[in-house]
């Protein structure tokens, strides 16, 4: 887009301009004026507000060099003509290292600034403001190097580095996708596994149901079994209790005759000792002695009797039963033999109606008398032999009863025999039904159980999930905070030497073995300095090792702490005021690094501030920390001012933390997957139990559901044999 230029500049606590405004014309125009006058400054002022970040490009060695030092911020700001308007860009840094930047008065990105001048071909490149020096550069370049400046001018570099990181972002999407797509199909599979035990849930509720009803009728119809059977062994009892009330009278009667005894013996007992016991006396005591006697075994046999009637009731009771199932099987046949016995009788009937009706014709049928005669000698042959016919057939029902009496008696006791062993069948498949379900319901409660462990576990596991994505995007922003160097590399390069133990020997970096509180992280690191990065090995030889590798690598260079270090270890008591102590005091380390320690911090007092220092007059007696980082030599060479933190302790610090704490959470993460696992084994596991258990259930009750209709079907055989029992007597009462 053509047409826009800048048309002011304004600089704030800009180097060396206070307050300046410079207006700009469209077309080209020159600074002009003596060396120092602020005509470069001019042109940082204007790459400073489209966002430069190189201090190398703002001809600067920090943030403090572009601050004027009468201010604690400075602020630049251009407005840009267009064809649309006035823009006003602006950019504003404080001494702290915060810059902001803001479009036509609204804060802003960096990015979204560069995306604005872009349309209007306003660009911080580095081929757009040339500075001192960079068309000589630029004519000594080779061709590759004059490509890429091409490409840079024509956007193709632009593209490319976007495409790069379009394409990181896009790998990073994709991660996202697969880790996602991961637990998709493990709670797919979670879903699946509930969905089946809702199936086999419903199953086992209908099935229960379709249990309870069956067990409901099976209930129903022995409670009306039981009632008929009461009903009859009420009535045999009432007739057994009465021959028992007899038998209990004539015992009765027996006992009274024999206290009758008892005192007519007593009264013969007191005669015989008055009379001196005469022949006939002692005779008669004998005789009712003996009859005593004989009263009392009558007594016993009348008791046992009792006894055996009683048994026999029961005995009686349960033959009865068995009796009438056999009389049920025969039914037919007798049923059969007296409807032929009906039929012949009915025919003998007819046969005698025909002939009495023969003897009463008319006597004047002379010539038809001797046909009729002969007719009636025909018919009563014919009767003869249907009496004859009729004769068998009351024999042979006869002994159709007979054997229908004996088959009686053989069924009733098969009934019995098969009542007994049904009845001990059912009991024993109702007991397993019983155990199984009792077994089942066990189970369930097992499975519930394992249910809520593994919901517990999926809640745990998406808890973690979520702060391993929260501890890993802050690990991100603490590891770009903290940044690399070379001196990161050389560090990394001796750790991994001492993580893959290629170098025995090797403990670690002064900062790593030692903690110390956070407020007094300043004046550690301004102190110790690089000594920070200091390793402490075990002798001379590890170290001897180490640094034959960064030799022969190339990586540069380290120091070395040995553990056994020559340092005067004596410590003089410091008690001033404004004197915190030794700057050891402040410093946890294991015992073993004393000596390492002793070198890097023993030699330094902290103090709160110089002037407290200086009041104690220890200024040129001791090396001495402030709290804010100045650092006052024992020479008396004072350091101080803003301290920016090269080591930026507490970030690795909390770089180290945060890995601690991912580590951690991926081990408990990893843990619970595993219990996940063995969750859903013992799940299947305990399903496959209960589907056999159920399975067992239903074949167990299927076999229930037949006993039962071999009970009901004896029912159904008694009732027939109580019918042709009915009829038989009906039949008895029609033959008489």
């Amino acid at each position: 887009m053509s047409g826009a230029f800048i048309s002011r500049l304004k600089c704030r606590n800009f180097k060396s301009f206070k307050n300046v405004n410079v207006d700009l014309i469209k077309g080209f125009q020159a600074f002009m004026g003596p060396n120092g006058s602020g005509k470069s400054n001019v042109c940082d002022a204007i790459r400073f507000a489209i966002g430069e970040m190189r201090f190398s490009a703002l001809r600067a060695k920090g943030i403090k060099d572009l601050i004027n030092h009468t201010a604690d911020h400075a602020e630049v700001s251009i407005e840009i003509s267009t064809p649309e308007g006035e823009i006003t860009v602006a950019r504003r840094i404080s001494r702290e290292g915060k810059s902001g930047y803001k479009i036509n008065g609204k804060n802003a990105t960096r990015g979204a600034v560069i995306e604005l001048l872009k349309k209007y071909n306003i660009e911080n490149g580095t081929h757009n403001i040339i500075a001192q020096g960079e068309v000589q550069k630029i004519i000594e370049m080779n061709s590759i190097e004059k490509r890429k400046i091409i490409d840079e001018i024509a956007g193709v570099a632009e593209f490319d580095a976007k495409k790069n990181e379009a394409m990181k972002e896009l790998e990073t999407v994709q991660q996202r996708i697969n880790d996602t797509r991961l637990v998709l199909k493990e709670k797919e599979g979670y879903i699946k596994e509930l969905e089946k035990d809702r199936e086999i849930a419903l199953k086992y509720m209908a099935l229960k149901k379709e249990t309870t009803n069956l067990k409901n009728s099976v209930i129903y119809w022995e409670i009306r079994r039981v009632e008929e059977e009461y009903d009859e062994v009420t009535k045999e009892y009432a007739i057994k209790k009465a021959k028992i009330s007899e038998i209990d009278n004539a015992i009765a009667e027996l006992d009274n005759a024999i206290k009758e005894k008892s005192l007519l013996i007593k009264e013969i007992s007191d005669e015989i000792n008055k009379n001196s016991a005469s022949n006939k006396t002692y005779q008669e005591y004998d005789a009712l002695k003996t009859e005593l006697a004989v009263s009392a075994e009558k007594k016993e046999n009348l008791a046992r009797k009792r006894d055996e009637l009683v048994k026999r009731l029961a005995d009686l009771q349960a033959k009865k039963m068995e009796c009438e199932s056999r009389i049920a099987s025969f039914g037919t046949a007798l049923s059969e033999k007296e409807q032929r016995l009906i039929t012949a009788r009915n025919e003998l009937a007819e046969l005698k109606r025909k002939a009495d009706m023969a003897r009463k014709r008319d006597s004047t049928l002379v010539n038809e008398s001797q046909k009729l005669g002969e007719e009636i000698k025909s018919l009563e042959d014919e009767i003869y032999s249907k009496e004859e016919i009729l004769r068998g057939h009351e024999g042979a029902a006869l002994q159709a009863d007979i054997r229908l009496s004996a088959k009686s008696e053989e069924l009733e006791k098969a009934l019995r025999a098969a009542e007994e062993g049904v009845s001990s069948e059912q009991r024993e498949i109702e007991r397993k039904i019983r155990e199984a379900e009792k077994e089942l319901e066990k189970k369930k409660k097992e499975s519930d159980d394992l249910f809520v462990q593994e919901r517990k576990l999926n809640e745990q596991s998406a808890e973690i999930d979520r702060t391993l994505l929260r501890l890993k995007e802050e690990h991100s922003k603490y590891r770009a905070i903290a940044g690399s160097s070379h001196a990161e590399s050389v560090i990394n390069f001796i750790k991994e030497l001492q993580e893959k133990n290629a170098v025995k020997g090797i403990h670690g970096t002064v900062q790593e073995l030692c903690t110390f509180d956070p407020k007094y992280a300043v004046a550690i690191e301004a102190s110790a300095g690089g000594r920070l990065n200091y390793f402490i090995v075990e002798n001379v030889e590890a170290s001897k090792e180490v640094i034959e590798q960064l030799r022969a690598r190339k990586l540069g260079r380290a120091t070395f702490l040995p553990l056994k270090m020559n340092v005067d270890m004596q410590r003089e008591p410091l008690n001033y005021p404004g004197v915190l102590g030794r700057l050891i005091d402040f410093i946890q380390y294991d015992p073993r690094y004393t000596g390492p320690m002793m070198y890097v911090f023993g030699d330094t007092v902290l103090v709160s501030d110089i002037e407290s220092a200086r009041d104690v007059g220890l200024i040129g007696k001791a090396r001495l920390v402030t709290l804010a980082g100045d650092i006052i030599e024992k020479s008396s060479a004072i350091t101080g001012g803003y301290f920016v933190s090269g080591m930026k302790l507490a970030e690795k610090k909390k770089v180290a933390e945060l890995e601690e704490r991912i580590t951690n959470l991926q081990a408990e993460k990893e843990g619970i997957v595993n219990s996940l696992y063995q969750l859903r084994d013992e799940s299947a596991r305990i399903r496959r139990e209960r589907a056999e258990l159920e399975v067992q259930i239903k074949s167990l009750q299927i076999d229930a559901q037949a006993i039962a209709k071999n009970v009901d079907e004896a029912e159904k055989s008694r009732a027939k044999v109580k019918l042709l029992k009915e009829e038989i007597a009906q039949l008895e009462k029609t033959k008489r």
